[in-house]
């Protein structure tokens, strides 16, 4: 059997062939990954945010009852307690770039563009 140049253009199309199918495979699960870590982490902060605000409701409630038992006014306890919140939210409004967006936006890009291993850079 002789072996043509024909033959070997034809595994050459072949192996292309199934490497970019490879790849395009490789790319699919690459995205699958992401996403699935993206919406399990997002389920997991959904449930930690509502069991945070359901504490948070508690916790104001006892405090807008302690500070109506002080003030001899319930009324101003939890007008009191309101204060706190809206304070927290002034101050939370304040610095929301550097707590709230900076954080996410550089988990997602940690997630969708993981860094390199073993990456070297120039000296």
């Amino acid at each position: 059997m002789s072996h043509t140049i024909i033959d070997d253009v034809n595994e050459l199309k072949n192996a292309a062939k199934d490497y970019t199918d490879a790849q395009i495979h490789y790319f699919k699960l690459q995205i699958v990954e992401n996403l699935s870590s993206l919406f399990s982490g997002m389920i997991f902060k959904i449930i930690l945010t509502l069991l945070s605000l359901f504490a948070a409701l508690l916790c104001s409630m006892a405090l807008s009852f302690y500070l109506g038992n002080i003030f001899n006014n319930i009324a101003l306890g939890f007008l009191a307690g309101g204060s706190v919140f809206l304070v927290l939210i002034g101050v939370l409004f304040v610095i929301k770039k550097n707590i709230i967006e900076k954080p996410i936006i550089e988990s997602l890009i940690d997630l969708f563009f993981p860094p390199k291993p073993n990456t070297k850079t120039d000296e």
